[in-house]
């Protein structure tokens, strides 16, 4: 998913969360986004997120082909 805006509702896909993100303890949250920026290695925009189910600190920022809308 691409150009995603800020507010929007969103969970891993299965592979971010079953494969790249299987050892954070947010991966089955339902997210919401609060920034969005412009990745420099051509991917497309970056994502950081807010948890919508705790308050667990998430660190890292996601694409959107990581994500899946809600």
């Amino acid at each position: 998913m691409e150009n995603l805006k800020i507010g929007t509702r969103v969970i891993l896909t299965d592979d971010a969360r079953d494969y790249t993100y299987k050892d954070m303890n947010w991966k089955n949250e339902m997210l919401i986004i609060t920034h969005a920026h412009a990745d420099d290695q051509g991917m497309g925009k970056i994502y950081s997120f807010d948890s919508l189910d705790s308050d667990k600190e998430i660190t890292c920022s996601l694409y959107g082909y990581e994500l899946e809308e809600l």
